[in-house]
């Protein structure tokens, strides 16, 4: 699929296509370089932001390719509180009444945001 893409007609069509459309979001890998490859065949400068991870091709093919480096610690942390408060949200709208050990999880998923802003910071 990635080489149908870059085909020159495929480029050709995408390249008159592309700039029509305002937002590009949720996109596999080979997808996100075509966009990219679409506007530079148009003849536009291109500037691609991305984790790094899944993007490498449309970020070297970027005019300017920026990539932005995670925390995965600090990630893990979010994550993990996220979790935790979703999973006590779940509980509670089945009627489970709040206990000790959900104030506990609370406290703790709090902790972790704390941490992470503080890593952060």
């Amino acid at each position: 699929e990635k080489s149908f893409l870059l085909q020159p007609k495929t480029l050709k069509f995408l390249s008159e296509l592309a700039p029509l459309i305002s937002v590009f979001a949720r996109h596999a890998p080979h997808q996100k370089e075509a966009i990219v490859a679409a506007f530079n065949h148009g003849g536009h400068r291109t500037l691609m932001v991305g984790d790094g991870t899944n993007d490498v091709g449309a970020l070297k093919r970027a005019h300017v390719g920026i990539s932005i480096i995670s925390a995965p610690g600090v990630e893990a942390k979010h994550r993990d509180a996220s979790n935790a408060l979703t999973k006590m949200k779940k509980k509670s709208k089945k009627g489970a009444k709040a206990g000790k050990k959900t104030k506990r999880v609370f406290e703790q998923a709090l902790q972790q945001l704390r941490e992470a802003q503080e890593e952060l910071d």
